[in-house]
Order: structure tokens, then sequence, then C-alpha cells
């Protein structure tokens, strides 16, 4: 068990937040990904001031919430970029194309825009798929270089 108090980074309302997630749960342990999914979306990526108030209020090991982080393609570490293009490749998308949006996608990208291959986002009926900076934007069919530049100069503003 943990026994690190939250970072200076982790207090006030932010720190009050994660209580609250917390409490909603018999254990704590259960809210590390709740948490890990909060400390992404505010702060972009997974670091370690991060980890370590999640391992402070769950009363786990930071190197156990390391492992969620590591384990798990959904969350990142690292360089925070300007915008994140999801694309879901699982099942249904894949039928639809979702691996050659994937790839081009990725081929057509600025710098600051990271492009990630994803599990079902949970929208087959209008796959594919991209979660624009988690917003969900259904039925993507992009055929050549420019209209996926159009596409992603629509989306990214």
């Amino acid at each position: 068990m943990g026994s690190h108090q939250p970072s200076q980074h982790w207090q006030g309302e932010r720190l009050q937040q994660a209580q609250t997630v917390v409490a909603r749960f018999p254990r704590p342990s259960s809210a590390v990904i709740p948490l890990l999914h909060e400390a992404q979306d505010r702060d972009g990526a997974i670091g370690v001031e991060a980890v370590e108030s999640i391992a402070a209020l769950t009363g786990e090991r930071p190197l156990d919430v390391w492992e969620v982080v590591s384990f798990y393609t959904m969350f990142r570490t690292g360089e925070v970029p300007n915008h994140v293009l999801s694309v879901c490749t699982n099942i249904a998308c894949w039928l639809r194309g979702g691996i050659e949006l994937h790839e081009a996608l990725s081929r057509a990208v600025a710098e600051g825009v990271l492009v990630e291959e994803v599990e079902c986002l949970g929208a087959c009926g209008g796959a594919p798929v991209v979660a624009v900076n988690g917003r969900y934007v259904e039925n993507v069919a992009l055929r050549g270089s420019e209209e996926v530049m159009a596409w992603l100069e629509g989306e990214l503003k």
C-alpha cells in the first residue's frame, strides 16, 4: 500500500474531485482507471505527478499505477500532442476501411497531431469512426490524400 501524499499539482478542487471519484468505489484501488482518464483529460498525458497522486489517493504503489498505464493503450505518457485522432480499427470499423483510414491519417498529419489506433469506440453503427480530441466523427470515408488533408483541416479547427 502507498503512503505518499498527492502532489501539490493535485490540490484544492482537483483533489476534491479525485476524492469524490475514489468514494464511489467499494475499494479505492478500483478508482485507478477513472483517475487516470481524468488526469489524461486534464493534462493531455499521464505524468509522474499524476501517477504518484493516484497511488496516494488509492493506497496503491506508484509502480502498480504505472503498470496500469503501460498495459492499456488508451493512456499516453510523454509529450502532449495538440490534437489526438483516435481511429477505431475493431471489426466494424475494420470492415469499413478503418485500417486504411488510420494509415492515411498517419501519413497526412502535421506536427503536434497524434494519430492512434484504438479498440472499439462503441459507435459501430457509424463505422468507421474517428474521435477527434474526444469528439466522435462517424462514417469517415476518405479516399485521396487531398481529401484527407481537407477533412483534417476542417475537423481540427
